[in-house]
């Protein structure tokens, strides 16, 4: 999850929100509600509620119900909801897709196409998506024949009111990495008792810029004949597709030729919830709690495509992305160098010491009695300056690193993680400790002394 974003949970007796997960520590609201399910929209932070055929929408924020309406003959198929936009909240019941605009008072849900047959009888509804222009509506499915789990899905135009049936068992709208205004519909698929899936990368509308369609496999093992895909993230950022299976594989592929980059196992149970993050990151919580995140190894991509895919053509869409990743820590490490503090005072070295012994006793569990021995590591050197800049702050936080904490692997680890803390109390030092406990000038790494030979290491 990233900066502002909240979490919603809805518990057999209370709802649970936590809001703000930069915060420290974030905020944690609960209400006393009975529901069947709750849809949170965490851009908007508003909240739908079901229980039973009743669908009613608050602000959180606001603390006010917005919206609500009844929705009649839902039957035995059920009701299943998701936000399409902050507005716009998406709903499959009784055999139809309704969209609700709840932006506009007084407003109910309006029918907007009816089902395929092909998502009608025993099929399970399990996910619904759209175009960020709401112009294309993705309704999926899963069912079970002969037992084996089919993927069944329905793409929708709004604007030609067409429906398109696809075997699919997971999809994703993204835009297409070479032409950035051609939006993709993006298909996960693996067949009754083949051993390949496929990824389907569909230009938008489908039959146009066929030229920019492309299709890729996913070789799953042997001992998983059952898995088959569950979720696919797109990460135009990254110029790949995460595709993640029942049995907790990872598939990765280039967007914009669907050919395969990696293909691994992370994780021993289901991936039930997953998305991408602001860094173009893959996000996946698994039914065992855990939280997963997959991304690109910068520094070993471009010989990893060389010699281990072999593939000039993967080779010339990374190479850009690894070269631009390392411009941007140069600019980032060079506009942390040369930042001052915005409002320099007398108080600064005391605040700094103060401080960075508090943290650094606590990260590393000494007593705080134990506080006067990172007291003694900066008082040591009784001709050193007083701390007034940001430049006197990080040869401090060097010292202290360097002569007090070069021993045990754990402390060295330990005491990054406090200083990144540390420094983000001090105006503008923050800027140069990251929260991973990684300096990004290059003066230390975050190898916890495994001997990489860069500065820091033992």
């Amino acid at each position: 999850m990233h900066a502002g974003e909240s979490v919603a949970v809805a518990g057999p007796e209370r709802l649970y929100m936590v809001s703000d997960l930069a915060a420290s520590p974030p905020t944690l609201r609960t209400w006393a509600s009975a529901v069947d399910g709750a849809v949170h929209n965490a851009v908007s932070h508003r909240m739908a509620l079901r229980k039973g055929a009743t669908l009613q929408v608050f602000d959180m924020e606001q603390r006010a119900k917005l919206a609500s309406s009844n929705l009649p003959d839902v039957g035995a198929s059920g009701i299943f909801a998701r936000w399409l936009s902050p507005d716009v909240l998406g709903v499959v019941a009784a055999g139809t897709l309704l969209l609700w605009d709840v932006s506009q008072p007084g407003s109910e849900p309006v029918v907007e196409t009816e089902l395929d047959p092909l998502l009608g009888g025993s099929v399970q509804i399990t996910a619904l998506k759209a175009s960020p222009d709401l112009e294309y509506i993705c309704i999926g499915g899963l069912a079970v024949v002969d037992g084996h789990i089919n993927g069944v899905a329905q793409f929708y135009t709004r604007s030609t009111r067409v429906s398109v049936p696809l075997q699919a068992h997971a999809f994703e709208f993204s835009t297409h990495p070479e032409a950035p205004d051609t939006p993709v519909l993006i298909v996960a698929d693996r067949p009754q008792g083949q051993a390949a899936g496929s990824l389907s990368i569909l230009p938008l509308p489908l039959g146009d810029s066929v030229a920019l369609g492309a299709s890729g496999k996913m070789f799953f093992f042997s001992e998983s004949d059952n898995d088959f895909p569950v979720a696919v993230c797109a990460s135009p950022a990254r110029r790949i597709v995460y595709t993640v299976s029942k049995f907790g594989f990872i598939f990765i592929n280039e967007l914009a030729s669907a050919a395969t980059v990696y293909t691994n196992r992370i994780s021993d149970s289901t991936i039930f919830v997953s998305g991408i993050n602001l860094d173009g990151a893959f996000v996946g919580v698994n039914v065992a709690g855990q939280v997963l995140c997959v991304d690109l190894n910068f520094d070993a991509l471009e010989q990893y495509v060389a010699s281990v895919l072999n593939n000039p053509s993967l080779l010339s869409v990374f190479s850009p992305l690894v070269a631009a990743h390392r411009a941007s820590l140069a600019a980032d490490a060079t506009d942390a160098l040369t930042a001052e503090p915005a409002e320099p005072c007398d108080e600064l070295e005391t605040t700094a010491e103060t401080t960075m012994a508090t943290m650094l006793a606590a990260g590393l569990g000494l007593e705080p009695a134990a506080n006067a021995q990172g007291m003694s590591v900066l008082e040591s050197d009784t001709s050193a300056p007083a701390i007034t800049s940001l430049d006197q702050f990080r040869s401090a936080v060097c010292a202290v690193v360097a002569g007090a904490l070069d021993e045990p692997e754990a402390e060295w680890t330990a005491a990054i993680k406090v200083l990144a803390t540390v420094g983000s109390s001090i105006a503008g030092a923050g800027a140069w400790v990251t929260a991973a406990g990684t300096v990004v000038d290059g003066s230390f790494c975050g190898c916890g002394g495994r001997g990489c030979g860069r500065r820091g290491g033992r």
